[in-house]
């Protein structure tokens, strides 16, 4: 009888644990090879650095926006090719009709500064067919509210879904202050990945789940 409970609790958890998404850094996406390795940068008032030290920890990527009158700062771009296939999802423990979660440590100069990562998806001829909002409430563009010049770390909450016949995607780091001005800051970003997406569980996973927890139900309840 116990071995039975025992096989039941064990094949319980571990459909459970399942579910349960794993961090995936990006390739470099704690910045410890220099210069950016791997990385692809463009500015819109602002330039991209790679210190060696000061992240969290070690190096990070930095974005000193210099143009007071304008919303857009930046984006980073991983990978740093042109060519597809970017990143494959298997790699990042992804596949299609996941929501992946986007994670990454922020540090800002101005707090409450608007900045976040967001995923795009592209087809096997490295096309884009769909990407996450940028917008200040779609959930990947966060407000740091943590004390100026300390880090933090970030998820995203939007629900952007891995489309059909996505074959690879881009990860990108980027500030947007949406239709406000924005103002001269510094942002860091570091430790940039993804928790692998957060699929439904299949109905038959479900049903496997109900049907243990009934059979361990009747064991218990023979025994008494």
């Amino acid at each position: 009888m116990y071995k039975v409970l025992l096989t039941i609790f064990v094949a319980t958890a571990s459909l459970a644990q399942a579910q349960v998404p794993q961090f995936n850094l990006a390739p470099n996406g704690n910045f410890e090879t220099p210069d950016g390795d791997g990385w692809a940068d463009d500015q819109f008032g602002g330039a991209w650095s790679y210190p060696a030290t000061g992240g969290n920890a070690g190096g990070y990527a930095e974005l000193a926006f210099t143009d007071p009158g304008g919303a857009w700062g930046g984006v980073l771009i991983s990978p740093a090719s042109g060519t597809s296939p970017f990143l494959k999802l298997d790699s990042l423990g992804l596949k299609i009709g996941d929501i992946p979660i986007l994670q990454w440590d922020g540090k800002v100069d101005v707090k409450g500064t608007l900045a976040g990562v967001k995923i795009e998806a592209y087809n096997a001829a490295g096309g884009l067919i769909n990407q996450a909002s940028t917008g200040p409430n779609a959930g990947y563009n966060r407000s740091m509210d943590q004390v100026a010049g300390t880090w933090a770390t970030f998820q995203s909450t939007g629900t952007f879904k891995i489309p059909l016949l996505t074959d690879s995607i881009k990860i990108v780091p980027f500030y947007d202050q949406g239709f406000a001005a924005g103002s001269a800051v510094d942002i860091g970003f570091d430790n940039v990945g993804v928790m692998g997406g957060v699929p439904v569980p299949e109905p038959a996973a479900y049903a496997l789940l109900g049907g243990l927890a009934a059979l361990g139900f009747v064991m218990l309840r023979r025994r008494r």
